[in-house]
């Protein structure tokens, strides 16, 4: 896995400096969450009783992000097929909730990796045994 590397201004803790400094954030590649936003994206524009451009769709594909691993694991095609269930789940069990929030996507996300990640390693070859 690739990491990006990038430096953002903090404030200093120290309360007789109120200078910025520089830190260095170590954060996963941008590639794995592309594909799982990308799956997302699709999903929504299947969808057409939902507009892509309602609140909901919108914290739905930005918080499927949670999925990352699997994309930066199994590969970018798995990613898109975990954000296009993600958004599936995310659409249809709002009511369990009282409305999309941070818990439904969590509980959508949850119930993808559930449901995904042993299908992905049934399907799988077996690495070779020396």
């Amino acid at each position: 896995m690739r990491w990006l590397i990038w430096p953002t201004m903090m404030k200093n803790t120290t309360p007789t400096s109120p200078a910025m400094e520089f830190r260095f954030m170590i954060s996963p590649s941008p590639a794995p969450s592309t594909a799982v936003m990308a799956g997302a994206v699709m999903a929504s524009l299947l969808m057409i009783q939902v507009p892509i451009t309602s609140p909901g769709v919108l914290l739905a594909t930005l918080l499927c992000t949670c999925l990352a691993p699997i994309a930066g694991q199994f590969g970018w095609h798995w990613g898109a097929a975990a954000g296009f269930a993600h958004m599936t789940i995310v659409q249809n069990t709002g009511f369990l909730h009282g409305g999309m929030n941070l818990y439904n996507n969590g509980f959508a996300a949850g119930l993808v990796c559930i449901l995904l990640v042993p299908v992905i390693k049934s399907m799988s070859p077996e690495p070779w045994e020396d």
